[in-house]
């Protein structure tokens, strides 16, 4: 009886040794994964904006919405507010933003980047006045999105930032 009982309790414990490990390798939560990073998505992309030597500044970024994708993956979708130093002022832009990340290894891992730039709706005037307050601009005249330049150095520093983030929360996890 004792052999079969010991037998049972190495049994256990290797497969609680195997959930644990498999517990430490896990990531984040997708819904803990997306408010970490919409809350400390500001600093990562300003810093990857400074890098890139760009006019660009990210302000405010909205709450998240999840949504499952293909297999594993995820799509999280915000709203960014961002300033644009363009021809001597200030032009605030809202941008949807769409990422796709999926779990792997353990790891989250982005794979995908979408942006769609809109002009600022005149309801959100009011709303946005102490982030708008330094941008003089008439409610007749909202700024036009053909003037914008291309993004391609916008969406390769919001890139880089995000990956950035995703390997620092995950490899500091206890800091945030």
């Amino acid at each position: 009886m004792k052999p079969r009982l010991i037998l049972a309790l190495a049994a256990g414990l290797l497969l609680l040794n195997v959930l644990v490990a498999q517990a430490e390798n896990s990531p984040l939560a997708v819904d803990e994964l997306s408010t970490r990073l919409t809350a400390a998505l500001p600093d990562y992309v300003n810093r990857e904006y400074a890098r890139a030597r760009s006019d660009w500044h990210l302000v405010l970024t909205s709450n998240p919405r999840v949504a499952h994708g293909p297999g594993d993956s995820y799509a999280i979708a915000f709203v960014t507010l961002e300033r644009i130093f363009q021809k001597g002022r200030l032009v605030p832009v809202l941008i949807d933003r769409t990422i796709r990340v999926a779990p792997s290894g353990g790891r989250w891992w982005l794979s995908d980047v979408r942006t769609v730039f809109r002009p600022i709706p005149e309801a959100l005037d009011s709303k946005l006045g102490p982030y708008l307050g330094d941008y003089p601009k008439p409610q007749s005249d909202p700024p036009t999105i053909d003037a914008l330049p291309p993004y391609t150095v916008v969406e390769s520093a919001f890139s880089k930032a995000v990956t950035t983030w995703l390997r620092d929360i995950q490899t500091t996890s206890d800091q945030y």
